[in-house]
Formats: structure tokens, sequence, C-alpha cells
């Protein structure tokens, strides 16, 4: 799937080890952040560009900070970015 990749993809994973961390289902976490269970799992598969404020809502209901999430989640997308550039640009740095 071309967005497992992507941000978006890479944070729908980590909402999804949390969730599961959590011990919790998709309903779940729907019920406790005030989501649809459907909304749930397009955003855990990276297919729907999360809104900060949804993003807010579940990170409350994993009982985990907003900022810990993206950051996370950032930083992994800048490490496969970086090892994504050709050979010959990154010698050039």
């Amino acid at each position: 799937m071309k967005h497992n990749k992507s941000f978006l993809g890479i944070l729908g994973f980590n909402i999804r080890i949390e969730r599961h961390r959590k011990g919790f289902s998709q309903e779940d976490l729907a019920e406790h952040s005030g989501l649809h269970r459907t909304y749930i799992g397009v955003v855990e598969r990276g297919e729907k560009n999360i809104s900060i404020f949804n993003c807010l809502k579940i990170s409350k209901a994993l009982g985990i900070n907003l900022h810990e999430l993206i950051r996370c989640s950032e930083e992994i997308f800048l490490q496969h970015q970086s090892s994504e550039q050709p050979e010959e640009v990154m010698d050039n740095g």
C-alpha cells in the first residue's frame, strides 16, 4: 500500500500500536475519542488526512501526549525520507 511509507501511514501505525498497548479495540478507541470506528480504521491505515483536532482526541483517548505521537511519527518519517535519497545526493552533503 502506498500510504505505508507516508507520514499519514506512519502516524496511523503509531496510533494502532498505542491502541494495542492500551488494550483497546477500534470500537473502544472510537468510543473514548468520540469518533466513528470506521474513521479510526481509515486513519490507522493512513488513508485519511486526519485533522489535528481529531489527532488530539485520539491521543487523549489513548492517554498519550499529542506532541509525542507527532514527534515519534515525524522522526520515523524523516529517517525514512533520508534513507531514500540517491547516493550521489547524499555524498554531496
